[in-house]
């Protein structure tokens, strides 16, 4: 496990490397294989014919795959970047390229933002309503006291008076 992570952490650390690395071995057996066929092959034709259709499939590959996985994880990271770098802005959507478990993974996370906002938003505004209703407390107590204070005063002045 420590030669696996050795190797991933100083070789190959980005998708675009590990879509490379595994294209680099199979374009290996790929150029082994025709080597093995070219003295066997009595046509020189169907040879190149090979080399050229398992070239163009090899590059289309590669950059099939780049489309496929590299680009929609590099979407996620930039979104995921740019609404940490706003301060956590809950209005952020991941895109949703594909239709696979890159696209369930957008969809998941956008609805648990969705949801994350809609809670904070409710406690939000029950924050509100508790600071309203404290106000109104509040001024309730001031009356109160003043009442009281009142009622003090009209005591002592009956006191006084009798």
């Amino acid at each position: 496990m420590a030669l696996y992570s050795f190797i991933e952490r100083n070789f190959f650390y980005t998708l675009n490397r590990k879509i490379a690395g595994n294209m680099l071995f199979i374009a290996v057996f790929f150029a082994l294989a025709l080597w093995m066929a070219y003295p066997e092959s009595p046509e020189r034709g169907l040879w190149w014919c090979l080399l050229i259709a398992g070239s163009v499939a090899f590059i289309f590959t590669g950059f099939y795959l780049q489309h496929l996985i590299v680009r929609p994880v590099q979407a996620l990271v930039g979104t995921l970047h740019e609404s940490n770098r706003q301060g956590a802005d809950l209005s952020q959507r991941l895109p949703a390229f594909t239709f696979d478990e890159f696209r369930t993974l957008s969809e998941e996370f956008n609805y648990f933002v969705a949801q994350l906002s809609e809670v904070l938003g409710k406690v939000h505004q029950q924050a509100q309503d508790n600071h309203e209703i404290n106000e109104q407390v509040s001024a309730a107590v001031k009356q109160t006291r003043r009442n009281l204070q009142d009622t003090e005063q009209r005591n002592q002045q009956i006191r006084r008076d009798s």
